[in-house]
């Protein structure tokens, strides 16, 4: 029982020290916080879960929601879509690493055209195109018998793939966040959007 008691104290140490580190609403972790803290001490410990995982999960929307500002305006023509946001924990040789994703669709007004954008910092996203970065020489020639595009821009490892007739995809990698724009129907549209966003902005909210 004192093992159980100590793990949850961390637990709700961990949720408060999180409520400074990111800009959330303070309130509404703490609340959920002092409910599951009086559910505990009443060993209510269903309830203290529920109300820790709730915790939790206000926190994981709010990490996640760094990145929404950077995705872009709908250019003129085009209609912004709902935007998604999500925050996982995914095991590494160095220990968890946190992954936020953002993302939305854009549905062009005329057409059936869509393209759809969201940024990541998911160690499977990024780490690959960081190795073709680092050996960016050796890569474009390789790439480029394969029908990729490589180029570089303000610090921005950007491939562009054409995966169908009308169904272009265009990736960018700095540091630890990666801009996936997709279903492009060609590589003019997928430049529009890359173009549009706010590269600076973004570079700096990956590393909060």
């Amino acid at each position: 029982m004192y093992i159980l008691k100590n793990k949850f104290m961390y637990a709700l140490a961990f949720m408060f020290l999180l409520t400074i580190f990111v800009n959330i609403t303070a309130d509404e972790v703490e609340d959920f916080i002092e409910k599951g803290r009086k559910a505990y001490l009443q060993e209510d410990y269903k309830q203290a879960h529920q109300m820790l995982q709730k915790a939790v999960a206000a926190i994981s929307e709010n990490i996640s929601a760094a990145f929404t500002p950077f995705l872009p305006a709908a250019p003129s023509g085009w209609q912004k879509g709902e935007v998604e946001t999500n925050t996982t924990s995914m095991p590494t040789a160095e220990g968890d690493v946190r992954v936020t994703e953002a993302g939305c669709e854009y549905k062009k007004s005329e057409s059936d055209e869509e393209v759809e954008i969201y940024f990541t910092n998911s160690p499977q996203i990024v780490q690959p195109y960081q190795q073709m970065a680092a050996r960016s020489d050796m890569m474009k020639g390789i790439m480029k018998q394969r029908g990729l595009e490589v180029k570089e821009k303000k610090g921005w490892f950007i491939v562009i793939e054409k995966r169908g007739e009308a169904d272009h995809e265009l990736t960018a990698v700095q540091q630890a966040v990666a801009i996936k724009i997709q279903r492009a129907s060609n590589q003019e549209t997928a430049q529009l959007f890359f173009d549009a966003i706010d590269l600076n902005g973004l570079l700096q909210a990956a590393k909060q």
